[in-house]
């Protein structure tokens, strides 16, 4: 009987912590996209360039590239948040593009769920360091 109430107690206690480890997990790979992020993006040219792309509060978003001597350009637009997607939206593409997002305090990473317009896959998907 003390065995089984003991083994009973362990399983309990181990289903406990695996759940609150899961917890803490969503929290932190699902966190808000809003702030200042930057990362090198690979051209089409075997080149790279620096660029920042800020998540503001009123569901705006900026692209601001930060080197010369590439064909992209600064944009702005829209972005709409569903648990761990984002839609984005600007006048440089039709219609609009999704993504898989995770985010912590240091990283936002970025994949591509369903988008059509390239330039903006090209520049959006990775990941992303907070500034």
């Amino acid at each position: 009987m003390r065995l089984l109430t003991v083994i009973l107690l362990l399983t309990s206690f181990m289903a406990f912590m695996l759940s609150a480890c899961d917890e803490i997990d969503n929290e932190i790979h699902t966190g808000s996209p809003i702030g200042l992020w930057e990362r090198m993006i690979p051209d089409t040219d075997s080149t790279a360039f620096m660029a920042e792309l800020s998540f503001n509060s009123n569901n705006t978003f900026d692209f601001i590239v930060l080197d010369t001597g590439t064909s992209h350009s600064n944009t702005q637009g829209g972005y709409f948040v569903t648990s761990n997607t984002i839609e984005f939206s600007d006048e440089d593409c039709s219609g609009s593009g999704i993504y898989q997002f995770s985010a912590d305090t240091a990283r936002l990473n970025l994949v591509v769920a369903s988008e059509e317009c390239s330039a903006r896959r090209n520049v959006l998907q990775g990941v992303w360091r907070k500034k």
